[in-house]
């Protein structure tokens, strides 16, 4: 192909690129006629243009094609009878087609091979020093890396493509690093620079009026206000980028803002407005075949079946939600990614040794030149050389059985290795199914928000899944919720949990239980039940923390006319603290507990002594009975206490993962008179940033120290 052909041939594909965006409803009827002009093609070239065309119009639907044209390009490359010059414009070609097949391979959930043709694609950039084409594959790189979580890899590719960008000018590139680089912070929790970014981005994009960007950046800016819980604000980002992508029939976009707007609605209680958005999210989803945006829009549909009743549906779309979720990253793809990465390296170290080598022989070859001139007139050299030649012959010999004898231990070593990896990975597999069972146990955040709004709830396992685990339930207008800490840690841990779990769900659910102090002696009965199924003798067992929560006290006999919420306790050696501002304290005094006995043990005496005192709040601490549920010796009935509460006060129950930490300049437990001044010193912040500081200070704390145990904290504020 001429080069001019191939200029022509550039300009063909760039006005087909913009016929479909206008047209997208005849992008099919171009790829068939695109399809049956290749059927009939015989020459190499003709086929090559073809092949592109068939994908430049219509990639997203035909991702069969792209492994195809690579092929084609690279045989016409290599064997072509073609100039320097058209070589080095079929090998833009290529590098565009690299391109593209990652980024629909990406879309797909396929790490692995998105990784292997961005890297295909950067390598030829690099060769023909292309910036722009560098630039755009190494922000595409960096997008790998941080949807694998490779933080600090993810930034130094955004930054070297940013850099490039803006050396060339390339106002759209650097809109779209920038948004990259601004999600990239969000997952960091670090929301002012995520903004900033994002911000910067739409800026530009508005600037050269890229819909499609502006949308992007809309879309981008409304998923973190969503977060940050401005809700308004979010679904206004989201709307304007609906609409601009209907404009321009950007399916994948609208799909995504469809499965915000729906998640939104669902928050606010617009179970019909979700459905619907949910439901068009799903169907362009499934048209388009990219597994991330049918994970969300399935995980919304279960949510709001399950909402309206229909369980059998609502675990039909869970189903769906999981097999995508699960499709889209795995351990393996975490393997390939680090493989692909280290192929790339060493194909460079490889070149350049290649030519290092070519080097050397070719002074090998003159030597061996001049020696053979030698040798014919010095007849004394022609026997030193047969005698080199013999030594040559014996050292090779000697080489071939010393590379055979250690190929062959290379291959017991790496069936060893193989056999170690492939336990390894069934177990690791093992964990992390145990994982999503033990998930499924825990009360999810909407939950959570629903019934205990101003709460958080800090839960970090040591191991992938945890022996501590948090609980609520709601009956008869009470709220009941409690931090739990079974015995051990990990796996054992883990299957622990899930029985005491069910020793909770099983008294209130089967047995209407709502007292405290009742729902832990009928845990304890079933938990033991369970364990004494076994032939060993199991003391596995629970401490835990579990409250009561009722907001409606009216027709209360109370002794306070300030109460605001009525809170029952009862503790298997772990605490209730209630911290309450001195204002208040004055106020009230020290107020009895009151509410009718509804317990064999329920406390009915005053509250205990403040046992921390800053000046402006007081903590006030409640303590459990020293027995965990589990078999002991001389079990007692577990005590309830009843607490009249003030608006303001906040109440924190938590296993012993946080105060046995160790960390700090001298490596020793944090403890819990430490812990206790924490918490007085973040009253003023809002539960959110309580929950933020709380793991900010554990991190610090730890530092390089390895976790010694599950942590888990819950803080309500009244």
């Amino acid at each position: 192909m001429k080069f001019k052909h191939y200029i022509y041939f550039l300009s063909i594909l760039l006005i087909s690129k913009e016929l479909a965006a206008q047209y997208s409803q005849e992008q099919q009827l171009e790829i068939d006629s695109l399809i049956k002009l290749l059927s009939t093609a015989k020459d190499d070239t003709l086929k090559v243009d073809l092949r592109y065309q068939i994908g430049e119009t219509g990639w997203i639907f035909r991702t069969s094609y792209w492994d195809s044209i690579s092929n084609d390009c690279v045989k016409f490359i290599d064997h072509a009878n073609t100039s320097e010059k058209e070589k080095k414009a079929y090998q833009n070609v290529l590098a565009a087609t690299y391109n593209n097949t990652g980024f629909i391979f990406n879309n797909q959930g396929n790490v692995s091979q998105a990784l292997k043709y961005f890297h295909h694609s950067l390598k030829i950039y690099e060769k023909l020093k292309d910036e722009t084409g560098i630039g755009r594959a190494s922000n595409n790189i960096g997008l790998i890396y941080h949807e694998q979580g490779n933080i600090p890899m993810a930034l130094k590719y955004y930054h070297k493509a940013i850099k490039i960008r803006e050396q060339l000018g390339d106002k759209r590139g650097v809109a779209n690093s920038l948004n990259n680089i601004g999600f990239t912070y969000e997952s960091q929790k670090n929301i002012p620079m995520a903004i900033m970014y994002l911000e910067r981005s739409l800026s530009i994009y508005k600037e050269i009026d890229d819909k499609k960007g502006i949308a992007s950046s809309s879309n981008s800016i409304g998923v973190i206000q969503q977060r940050q819980g401005n809700i308004e604000k979010a679904k206004q980002f989201h709307e304007q980028a609906l609409k601009i992508q209907e404009e321009i029939a950007d399916k994948d976009g609208i799909a995504n803002s469809l499965n915000n707007l729906a998640e939104i609605a669902l928050n606010r209680g617009e179970v019909k407005l979700a459905e619907s958005y949910a439901n068009r999210a799903l169907k362009l989803s499934k048209e388009l075949g990219f597994p991330s945006p049918i994970s969300d829009a399935s995980k919304l549909l279960s949510e709001i079946a399950k909402k309206e009743g229909h369980y059998k549906e609502g675990w039909e779309y869970f189903e769906v939600f999981i097999t995508m979720r699960d499709s889209i990253r795995n351990k393996e793809t975490e393997k390939s990614v680090l493989e692909q990465e280290m192929k790339y390296e060493y194909e460079k170290i490889s070149l350049k040794d290649s030519l290092e080598d070519a080097q050397l022989q070719a002074v090998k070859d003159l030597q061996i030149k001049e020696q053979k001139a030698t040798i014919k007139q010095e007849q004394t050299q022609k026997y030193a050389l047969i005698g080199g030649l013999i030594l040559m012959i014996v050292l090779i010999i000697i080489g071939i059985k010393a590379y055979q004898q250690k190929k062959k231990d290379n291959l017991l070593i790496n069936k060893q290795k193989h056999q170690v990896e492939e336990k390894n990975k069934e177990v690791t597999a093992s964990i992390y199914y145990a994982k999503r069972i033990q998930a499924a146990i825990l009360p999810p955040n909407r939950m959570i928000k629903e019934n205990l709004p101003q709460s958080f709830i800090l839960y970090l396992p040591k191991d992938i899944v945890a022996g501590d685990f948090y609980w609520m339930e709601q009956k008869d207008n009470k709220i009941l919720f409690a931090a739990a800490d079974c015995t051990g840690h990990g796996v054992p841990g883990a299957m622990v949990s899930v029985i005491c779990n069910n020793g909770l769900n099983r008294s209130v659910r089967e047995h209407g239980i709502t007292d405290p102090g009742k729902i832990l002696d009928k845990a304890r009965e079933i938990v033991i039940a369970e364990f004494e199924k076994s032939d060993e003798d199991v003391k596995d067992g629970m401490d835990i923390a579990l409250c009561s929560l009722r907001f409606d006290v009216r027709g209360l006999k109370l002794k306070n006319s300030e109460t605001f919420a009525l809170l029952q306790y009862a503790g298997a050696n772990n605490p209730l603290w209630i911290i309450r501002s001195h204002v208040i304290a004055r106020a009230t005094a020290c107020p009895d507990f009151s509410g009718k006995q509804s317990h064999s043990n329920e406390q009915i005496a005053s509250l205990p002594s403040v046992v921390r005192n800053d000046g402006n709040f007081e903590l006030i601490e409640v303590k459990p009975n020293k027995q965990p549920i589990g078999k002991v010796d001389n079990p007692q009935p577990f005590t309830t206490h009843t607490i009249e509460l003030q608006k303001g006060d906040s109440i924190y129950v938590f296993s012993d993962g946080y105060t046995d930490q160790f960390g700090g300049e001298k490596g020793k437990k944090f403890k819990a008179q430490v812990f206790k001044e924490l918490l007085l010193s973040i009253q003023n912040n809002t539960m959110e940033e309580q929950k933020n500081s709380l793991a900010q200070h554990f991190n610090n704390w730890k530092g390089t120290l390895d976790q010694v145990d599950d942590v888990c904290i819950i803080g309500v504020k009244i």
